[in-house]
């Protein structure tokens, strides 16, 4: 699949498909990364092996999770789940 970028940036959407998140990385449609989403209260990082960059209004890139182990999709899950929980409290 070719050379995968690097960066960081903050996440500011997230699904069980994919994400948006905030950089000063420049990034472009159709480039590959690793990402490692790092919630304050899950240690260790969530693992998503392969995400493909389908949008960019920057500093925003919108971003498809291609490829995730299962055990590190099961993690997301709870982690998305535990979102969603908490969001329905607070209403």
């Amino acid at each position: 699949m070719g050379d995968k970028a690097s960066g960081a940036g903050t996440v500011t959407r997230l699904s069980l498909g994919g994400c948006e998140m905030e950089s000063q990385t420049k990034v472009m449609e159709g480039m590959l990364f690793n990402l490692h989403l790092q919630p304050s209260d899950v240690s260790p990082a969530i693992a998503v092996e392969t995400a493909i960059v389908r949008s960019v209004r920057p500093p925003l890139a919108g971003l498809e999770f291609l490829r995730t182990s299962s055990p590190e999709q099961f993690r997301l899950i709870q982690y998305v789940a535990g979102l969603l929980t908490a969001h329905r409290q607070v209403d």
